[in-house]
C-alpha cells in the first residue's frame, strides 16, 4: 500500500531552512555557504538517499559522484594528487591529460565525506562541481590517486586509427548483425569496444574506470561464433551467456536502432531535396538494395551502454557524468590522430541553455584540443509542444503567473528552474502556492527553504541562488517536488494539481525570465511512473505549430526555447528532425525546434540562450506517418520510432563520411 503524506501543518504554511547536509556537512541553511553550489546537492541531501528524477540509487557509503569543472591552470593530476584517497578520479581523465600534453578542465569523480571536510583546502583548485547519482556499485578505483599518473595506459598498436563512430545510448544489441561486416553468420563484428556502465553484465573491468564492464570485439566474436546453431545466430544465447539483461529482451531498444542508423549496412541517400513527391523512400531496403558503400558502414565502433539507472532515470540525474565518462572512455580506445563522431541522442530539458554548464563546457574543450578531430552530436529534443518553457519579461511592479500542473500517480520527483540575468535578480519576487493550499511566503534573493509535512518529510523546496553551479552567466531558481505519489513506506509524497509559482519585478528595470521544467516523461518500451508535468494557460493554443498566431498564443507559455539542455555547446552538433515529403510550412517536425526561430522578435533573456539547431535531418516521413524504421533488437526485426534521436545519427553518419578512411 502507497503512504499518504498530510501535506503540511496545520495553520499558516511556512518554509524550514535547509538541513546541514548528510553527506557533505555543508551548513545550507547559510546563503554564504549556499552560494555558487549546486541546488540539486541541497535538495537532495533534504530529501534523504535517494536523489533525483526517479530517486536513483542510494548514495552509497556516502559517496557522491560529482561532475567537476577545474579553476584555470589547476591540472586534473594536480587535484588526484591534493585530493588523495577523498576524491576517486577515474584514471582516464589523467591519461588523457598526459596523452593530449595539456591540461583538462574537468572531470568526474566519486568524493567521500573527507572531501567535503578539506573542501576549503580544496577550493582554490576547483572553480564549481555538480552532483550526479552515486556510480553502480561504488567500487574504488583501482589505481590510487597518488600513483595513478604513473599507472600503464592502453598501449598504442591497441588504438583505434582513422575514422571511428562513438556512440552513447542504453540497450544496445550488440551481436546484431547489422554491426558486422557482413551480414552472414559468423563474420567479424564492427564493434571494436564495448562498454557497460552497470554491474549486471559479463566481461572485465575497464581499465581506465572503476565500475561497468567492457569487451572487446574479439569476446564478442567468439561469443557469437559459439551460438551458431546450423549456421543461423542465436542473439538469444549470446546475451543470455553475457547477461545481456531484460532489456535486450525487448523488441526495440533505443540504442540499437539510434546505432543502426548511424552505422548500419544501408546508405540514407534520401534527401528533401533529391526526392520528388511521388519517389519512396526505404532506408531499410531488403538485402540487396542499396547496400551501403559508405564509410560509416565500415568504420569501426566503440559503444557505451549507459548504467540502466540512468536511462529510467529521464530527468538526467547522473546522465552528464555517464556521459562524459562514456566520451573519456571512447577516446581512450583511439588514437589522437582518430577522426572521431561520437552520437548521443540523449538530453534533458531544464538548465541555462547558454551553453555553460559543466558538461558543455567539457564537450567544447574536448572538440577544440583532440588532434584528429571530433564531432560530437546530440538532438534537440522531442519536447517543442510540451509546454515545458516559460518566458516573459517583467516591466517594474508587473507580475505573471506560471501553473505548473503535476499529475497524481507520478512516482518521480519534479522540478522547475528559472533563469534571469544576474544584474536584475534583485528585484525578483517568488511565491509558490501549492494545489489547495495558501501560499507559501515571498522568496527573493539568497533565500531558500523547506516546506515539510508534519513528520518533518520534505515536500518542496525554493532555492534562489545568484550564482548556481548549474550555469555560469545568470541567476537560478530551483523549485523541486517530491513524488505526488509512492509506494515506499515513510516516503514523502507532495499535492497533485496545479502549483501556482507568482513572480513579480520589484526592482526598476524590465527583467525577462526563462523558466524550464525538466524531462521526467515515461521510458520506451517501460510502464516506469514517470509523468511530465507541464505549464498552462488558458491563453495557448495546442492546435498550432509555433508562438507566431497574434491573439492566440500565451504570453508567458512558449514553444520556442524548448531545447536540449546538454546541446548548446558552442561546438556541438545539435540536429533538429524534419519530414521527408511535406509542404514548406510543414517542413520541420512538430515535436522539434525549428530553425529558424519563428518567434526570435521576443525579448530573449540573453543572447546567449541557444533555440535553434546547428543542423537538420529527417525524423518523420511526412505529416501522416511519424518516424522512420531502423533495426530491432534481434535480426530481421525493424521498429519505427519517433524523435530527434533519428535526425541525430543520420549527421553522424555525414560526418564520419566526410572525415577520410576507416581505419580497419
Amino acid at each position: 500500500m502507497g503512504r499518504s503524506t498530510a501535506h503540511g501543518a496545520a495553520g499558516p504554511l511556512h518554509w524550514s531552512p535547509l538541513p546541514r547536509g548528510r553527506w557533505t556537512g555543508l551548513d545550507w541553511s547559510s546563503p554564504t555557504q549556499r552560494e555558487g553550489h549546486d541546488p540539486y546537492l541541497m535538495w537532495a541531501e533534504a530529501v534523504g538517499p535517494r536523489a533525483h528524477g526517479q530517486a536513483g540509487a542510494p548514495l552509497e557509503g556516502g559517496a557522491l559522484n560529482l561532475l567537476i569543472e577545474l579553476n584555470a591552470g589547476t591540472t586534473v593530476a594536480r587535484l588526484a594528487q591534493q585530493a588523495g584517497a577523498s576524491l576517486r578520479i577515474p584514471p582516464a581523465y589523467l591519461w588523457l591529460e598526459q596523452r593530449l600534453g595539456q591540461r583538462l578542465g574537468f572531470c568526474t569523480a566519486l568524493a567521500d565525506p573527507t572531501f567535503f571536510a578539506r573542501y576549503a583546502e580544496l577550493k582554490p583548485l576547483i572553480r564549481r562541481f555538480e552532483l550526479s547519482r552515486a556510480r553502480p556499485g561504488a567500487v574504488p578505483d583501482p589505481v590510487p590517486n597518488s600513483t595513478a599518473s604513473a599507472a600503464p595506459q592502453p598501449s598504442a598498436p591497441a588504438l583505434l586509427q582513422g575514422s571511428v563512430l562513438g556512440l552513447i545510448d542504453g540497450g544496445l544489441a550488440f551481436a546484431h548483425p547489422r554491426f558486422r561486416r557482413a551480414a552472414a553468420a559468423g563474420e567479424a563484428t564492427r564493434i571494436a569496444h564495448f562498454w557497460r556502465q552497470d554491474e549486471k553484465g559479463a566481461g572485465r573491468r575497464p581499465a581506465g574506470f572503476a565500475y561497468g564492464l567492457e569487451l572487446s570485439g574479439s569476446d564478442i566474436d567468439a561469443e557469437v561464433r559459439r551460438s551458431l546453431v546450423a549456421g543461423v545466430d542465436d542473439e538469444s544465447a549470446v546475451y543470455r551467456r553475457l547477461r545481456g539483461g531484460l532489456a535486450l529482451e525487448q523488441r526495440v531498444n533505443h540504442g540499437t536502432f539510434v546505432l543502426d542508423i548511424a552505422a548500419g549496412p544501408w546508405e540514407f541517400t534520401a534527401s528533401v531535396a533529391g526526392l520528388g513527391p511521388d519517389q519512396a523512400w526505404d532506408p531499410l531496403a531488403p538485402p540487396g538494395w542499396q547496400a551501403a558503400t559508405d564509410l560509416a558502414s565500415r568504420c569501426p565502433i566503440v559503444a557505451v551502454q549507459l548504467d540502466w539507472a540512468t536511462v529510467k532515470d529521464t530527468s538526467g540525474g547522473s546522465m552528464r557524468a555517464h556521459l562524459l565518462d562514456g566520451l573519456l572512455y571512447i577516446l581512450s580506445c583511439c588514437a589522437l590522430e582518430a577522426k572521431v563522431v561520437v552520437n548521443m541522442s540523449w538530453g534533458t530539458l531544464a538548465g541555462p541553455h547558454d551553453g555553460s554548464s559543466i558538461f558543455e563546457r567539457a564537450l567544447d574543450e574536448l572538440v577544440g584540443c583532440w588532434r584528429g578531430g571530433l564531432s560530437l552530436v546530440l538532438p534537440t529534443s522531442n519536447a517543442y509542444q510540451a509546454r515545458t518553457h516559460g518566458n516573459a519579461t517583467l516591466a517594474p511592479g508587473e507580475h505573471c503567473k506560471l501553473r505548473w500542473r503535476c499529475s497524481p500517480g507520478d512516482t518521480t520527483q519534479n522540478f522547475l528552474e528559472i533563469w534571469l540575468p544576474r544584474e536584475v535578480a534583485s528585484g525578483l519576487s517568488v511565491t509558490l502556492r501549492p494545489p489547495g493550499r495558501e501560499a507559501l511566503p515571498t522568496q527573493r534573493l539568497g533565500d531558500a527553504g523547506v516546506w515539510a509535512a508534519p513528520d518533518g518529510l520534505p515536500l518542496a523546496t525554493s532555492i534562489f541562488l545568484r550564482q548556481s553551479a548549474r550555469g555560469e552567466h545568470d541567476s537560478g531558481i530551483l523549485l523541486a517536488l517530491a513524488p505526488t505519489f509512492s509506494l515506499l513506506e515513510h516516503a514523502p509524497t507532495s499535492p497533485a494539481g496545479v502549483w501556482e509559482i507568482r513572480l513579480c519585478n520589484e526592482g526598476a528595470v524590465p527583467l525577462t525570465f526563462d523558466a524550464f521544467i525538466e524531462r521526467d516523461d515515461a521510458l520506451l518500451g517501460w510502464r516506469s511512473g514517470l509523468t511530465q508535468s507541464h505549464l498552462e494557460d488558458a491563453a495557448y493554443d495546442g492546435s498550432q505549430r509555433f508562438d507566431t498566431q497574434p491573439g492566440q498564443v500565451s504570453p508567458v507559455v512558449r514553444r520556442s526555447g524548448t531545447f536540449n539542455s546538454i546541446a548548446t555547446g558552442a561546438r556541438v552538433h545539435s540536429v533538429g528532425g524534419t519530414r521527408l515529403q511535406a509542404s514548406p510550412a510543414e517542413h520541420w517536425a512538430r515535436y522539434s525546434a525549428p530553425q529558424p526561430d519563428p518567434d526570435a522578435a521576443r525579448p530573449a533573456r540573453s543572447s546567449r540562450v541557444v533555440k535553434v539547431p546547428t543542423d537538420q535531418a529527417v525524423s518523420d516521413e511526412n505529416p501522416v506517418l511519424r518516424g522512420l524504421r531502423a533495426a530491432g533488437t534481434r535480426a530481421g526485426a525493424t521498429v519505427r520510432l519517433v524523435g530527434t534521436s533519428s535526425a541525430a545519427p543520420q549527421v553522424a553518419r555525414r560526418l564520419i563520411n566526410q572525415s577520410g578512411s576507416a581505419g580497419d
